[in-house]
């Protein structure tokens, strides 16, 4: 095995505890993080709400909107960095998933615009990607990362039926 050090996933009980926070701590989401529960921030100040069918939608902002629709999956992925300063690689489950990357929660903070690998497990499929959000959730122990590809890919996550504007 190679030197490179395999994180593991927080437990089960960081990832409740963040979601307690947040349902506890809705304006601290809105703000801050980019949460399932209370919506998710946009760059342009809007906001995102959850919808019955699993995925957000944009509220307001038109010209701003998603440039593809986020959907609530739990998939096991692989992660690992490029850059070769950093030995970070784990198995992680996604938090929310589209055309353009993922949401995972981790035990390690990374630096933003790090270059990274995500794999789904599952299928073996591999995706270069880079680190564009990274938030603490539990201070010291865990961040939420957003993870952007580098071309978006409506097939990648093995989902059934994606929305349509994955396919855009």
């Amino acid at each position: 095995m190679s030197e490179m050090a395999i994180l593991r996933q927080p437990p089960r009980s960081f990832r409740n505890a963040a979601t307690l926070f947040l349902l506890r701590n809705p304006n601290y989401a809105y703000r801050n993080v980019p949460c399932l529960l209370t919506g998710f921030r946009m760059k342009s100040g809007g906001r995102q709400a959850l919808n019955l069918s699993g995925g957000t939608t944009p509220q307001g902002h038109k010209s701003n909107a998603r440039r593809s629709t986020r959907l609530s999956r739990q998939i096991s992925v692989a992660i690992t960095s490029l850059d070769p300063a950093c030995n970070f690689a784990g198995k992680y489950e996604t938090l929310v998933v589209n055309a353009h990357g993922c949401g995972v929660i981790v035990g390690q903070q990374l630096e933003r615009e790090m270059p990274m690998t995500v794999e789904v497990v599952a299928n073996g499929r591999i995706k270069e990607a880079r680190v564009v959000v990274v938030r603490p959730l539990t201070e010291g122990v865990s961040w939420l990362l957003g993870l952007e590809f580098d071309h978006p890919a409506c097939d990648f996550w093995g989902i059934e039926n994606p929305p349509a504007d994955w396919r855009t």
